[in-house]
């Protein structure tokens, strides 16, 4: 909470965490602890409480927990983004509370290279767009899903664009970090790498960074799986299966069943029921969330060079 709370460009959203963060380190003092943690714990504690005035709590943010929080018809689509912090604001990371019901626009200052603020703060605008537009999709389609008709279909488009932004946030980075790599190599898998190829090693600017949000980015990106044979491995168990999933769809035959696990057949489909394929889709969408944020914070650190990178 603390390290994220210097990421924020917006001090009022830092301010919040701020607070969870003292709130974290109350409840962690209470605990058993080694020692040296626990004389981290409290020099962080008493920092906090030097710049935090005491009546400054908790209750600065509004929960969530009536109707009239949200009227109209985007009552339940709003509830449901802030329950699986689905909204591309952080302080919806702190919770169901009405000031993260919100997709903040971010504005870029582009103070290094002002001829590309046009084009990537476009270019951002559009892959916001994108995933709020998925993930209306993917809300609508399980509140009616029964296996068969447009609702399935709404959840099939939902994961493919969802999973499509991944590469599209690796062209923003190649574009903004300016990485030397072949157009038709990019994805969010090789962006990192010289060449596009892991085999020849990171980029030398990314070796020496200490942009914390563009390293979030980087492991982010192992969670995906690419067939290539230096890309195979995935930090995440079931990688391969979302890679499947999204080949299926693609350029396959997706079918969708109500009870299976996700075999694929001599004909080749790819089997999986519809309750796993919508549980793995909203994991995407958590993943892209995560990454669009990543992905605005890391343009920050590096137009903000001077800014602390601890408390």
């Amino acid at each position: 909470m603390l390290h994220y709370a210097h990421l924020l460009p917006d001090p009022e959203h830092a301010l919040h965490y701020l607070i969870q963060a003292r709130i974290n380190l109350q409840a962690a003092l209470k605990t058993q602890m080694e020692p040296h943690a626990r004389l981290i714990f409290q020099r962080h504690l008493k920092t906090l409480k030097c710049v935090l005035p005491k009546h400054v709590n908790r209750q600065l943010l509004t929960a969530v927990d009536a109707e009239a929080a949200f009227p109209g018809n985007e009552s339940d689509f709003s509830r449901w983004r802030l329950k699986n912090r689905l909204f591309l604001n952080p302080i919806n990371d702190l919770g169901c509370f009405e000031e993260g019901a919100n997709d903040i626009v971010f504005q870029f200052p582009f103070n290094k290279n002002p001829s590309i603020k046009p084009l990537l703060d476009s270019y951002y605008q559009t892959l916001t767009q994108e995933f709020v537009f998925s993930a209306r999709l993917y809300f609508e389609a399980v509140k009616c899903i029964s296996g068969i008709g447009y609702d399935v279909e709404k959840l099939k488009i939902s994961f493919r664009m969802a999973y499509s932004l991944f590469d599209k946030i690796a062209f923003f980075l190649r574009k903004y970090f300016d990485f030397p790599v072949p157009e038709k190599r990019v994805n969010f898998r090789t962006v990192w790498y010289r060449s596009g190829k892991k085999s020849n090693g990171l980029h030398g600017s990314l070796v020496q960074s200490h942009n914390w949000p563009l390293r979030g980015l980087f492991w982010l990106s192992k969670d995906l799986y690419d067939n290539r044979p230096d890309f195979r491995n995935g930090l995440e168990s079931d990688a391969r299966e979302l890679y499947a999933i999204r080949n299926h769809l693609e350029h396959k035959y997706l079918m969708l069943e109500t009870d299976c696990h996700g075999a694929e057949n001599p004909y080749g489909s790819h089997a999986i029921s519809a309750s796993d394929f919508s549980n793995r889709g909203l994991r995407v969408l958590k993943m892209v969330r995560a990454a669009l944020i990543y992905l605005a914070l890391s343009v920050y650190w590096e137009e903000n060079p001077d800014r602390p990178n601890t408390i």
